[in-house]
Order: C-alpha cells, then sequence, then structure tokens
C-alpha cells in the first residue's frame, strides 16, 4: 500500500512538472476568442480554456468545468489534456480519484508517443479501464457557419473544427488531408474525377450517403465518413489510412503496407509530415479490422 501511494506520489510530481513545460504560454488573447476557437473544436483552444477555468485565469476556478473541457481536448488527441486529466485523477482535483483512470489516460498520451507519459505509466498498475471521461456540455461560442458555398479557406476551417468531432476524428488530421487533396477548393476536381475539398469520387460518395458530392458540406461530411471508416477498418494506423485514401484499402491490402505508386508514397509522407501521429483513435465497432492488422507491430495495431 506504501509502496503504490508512493508511486502514486511521484507520477503526480511529474505529471505536474510535465504539464508546467506544456502550458507556460501567457494567456493574453482575450477570453471571448479562446471560447469562440474553442467551440469550434480547436484542441489547442479548449486546453487553453480549460487550464484557464482550473487556474482562475480571466473566469471564476470550476474545477469540474476544466475537467469536462480537458475531456473534450482529450478526445481529440491532445497529450496535454491527457496529462492533465491523469493528474486530475490522481490528485482528486475536478474528478474523484481515480488511479485506474489516470492510468488509463497516460497509456493514451503514452500511444501518442509521449515519452514523459510513458516513464510514468511504467511505475504503475496496467490500467484495467479505457480512458474515459463525462465531457459535460460542449463549449459554446459563435455559431457554425450556415451551409453553402464558402468563400474562403477559413470557412472551410471552421466547418472542418466543427464537424470532425462528430466522426471521432482529430480535426488536425482532417485539415491536412483536405490540405493535401484540393487546398480547402471546393471546386476541385481531379482528371480521375475525384471532387471537391475532400475530392470524393462518385463511387466514394454514394457508398458514404454523399446526396451531393458538390455541397461542400456534403462533401466534407462524406471524406470524413470514409476516414472514420479507415480508422476503424486499420486500426487507427495512420500511414495505412492515408495510402488508403489516396489510392484505396485494396490496394493498402494487395500490398500489405503503402502501395509502390510514387503519387501514393509522395502523399503518404507529405500527411506525416504535418501530422506525426502514428496512431489515431478509432471506434471499433464501425467495421471489422483488416485482416492485415494481425502482422503489423503492436503500436500500429492498437485501438484509441
Amino acid at each position: 500500500m506504501v509502496g503504490r501511494l508512493a508511486v502514486g506520489l511521484v507520477a503526480g510530481l511529474l505529471i505536474g512538472g510535465a504539464w508546467a513545460r506544456g502550458t507556460d504560454t501567457p494567456m493574453h488573447e482575450p477570453l471571448i476568442r479562446v471560447v469562440n476557437r474553442a467551440a469550434t473544436a480547436d484542441p489547442d483552444a479548449l486546453v487553453e480554456l480549460a487550464s484557464r477555468f482550473e487556474h482562475g485565469f480571466g473566469v471564476k476556478v470550476n474545477p469540474e468545468r476544466s475537467h469536462q473541457v480537458y475531456c473534450q481536448a482529450a478526445r481529440l488527441g491532445s497529450v496535454r489534456a491527457q496529462l492533465a486529466l491523469a493528474r486530475m485523477y490522481l490528485e482528486g482535483n475536478g474528478a474523484d480519484r481515480n488511479r485506474d483512470h489516470a492510468a488509463a489516460w497516460l497509456a493514451r498520451a503514452t500511444e501518442a508517443g509521449d515519452p514523459v507519459a510513458a516513464a510514468i505509466l511504467h511505475t504503475m498498475p496496467p490500467p484495467k479501464s479505457g480512458a474515459l471521461c463525462d465531457s459535460g456540455p460542449p463549449v459554446r461560442g459563435l455559431q457554425p457557419p450556415p451551409p453553402g458555398n464558402p468563400k474562403d479557406r477559413a470557412t472551410i476551417r471552421a466547418w472542418i473544427y466543427t464537424l470532425a468531432p462528430d466522426y471521432g476524428l482529430d480535426p488536425r488530421l482532417v485539415l491536412t488531408i483536405a490540405a493535401i487533396e484540393s487546398n480547402f477548393n471546393p471546386k476541385a476536381r481531379s482528371s480521375k474525377d475525384a471532387r471537391g475539398v475532400m475530392q470524393l469520387i462518385p463511387e466514394t460518395a454514394e457508398r458514404f450517403g454523399v446526396r451531393d458530392i458538390a455541397d461542400p458540406v456534403e462533401n466534407l461530411k462524406g471524406g470524413m465518413a470514409y476516414l472514420r471508416w479507415l480508422m476503424a477498418y486499420f486500426r487507427g494506423n495512420v500511414r495505412l489510412v492515408a495510402a488508403a485514401y489516396n489510392a484505396g484499402e485494396g490496394a493498402v491490402e494487395k500490398y500489405a503496407g503503402v502501395p509502390p505508386y510514387a503519387e501514393t508514397q509522395t502523399y503518404v509522407e507529405r500527411v506525416v509530415r504535418r501530422y506525426p501521429r502514428p496512431v489515431h483513435p478509432y471506434r471499433p465497432d464501425v467495421t471489422k479490422p483488416s485482416s492485415l492488422i494481425a502482422a503489423l507491430p503492436r503500436l500500429e495495431n492498437h485501438g484509441g
């Protein structure tokens, strides 16, 4: 018992140090701008808002609301939020003290490649539960843009930030795909008849229920539905998902990895340079995994 308590104290100190290094930027941005950015599901803005609730920067201290907003950011893949939740569960601040929940969030941060989380997790018993928490009501700010033809890149980005969490996707990954596919141009059309911001071919659009491939919002939803399916099929392996989005999941399975097509290999490298996390959370209930998954290393064969 004493040993476990000592481990918990050490872990708490380490997480506290790691968190302090990750949040040492001054909070000079007006609160209204932070809230509006957080309302678009921007993970960095959500973390900043949660920190303000936790420490009372410009708002009344509210540990419970801080915990809820950290949860929203953590589910979007923010390692800073995952570390903050682990600390909260160890300290019992904003949530009931629960070492198993703390270990589960440390495991999630470890999967994302955070070395501090991995070092702390090594000193603790393996988590028995998943990294779950009550995210509470979403942050509300300005209303998302209305459907219609977007006039600029900022509007497309706002839609992506608004819609991506509904598909269990990190908006930053969707932004990466949209930028590479079309440079956010809703009228883009390739020689292979891929169309719109997410460059959907008609067959893929039909497969994922897109009624009007030319409508920017419908196009975004179809592309995100396909990405959600690919995440489940390849169990969050970002390289394989990127390759499949470009060349199709059949080509990835045929070659047991990224196909030897120059275009696809260049595409994958562009994606992983902009979005360097090797594993993305996924919903295992969306579809059964590819038979290719069983042959991959553990890092590439892990759920979120």
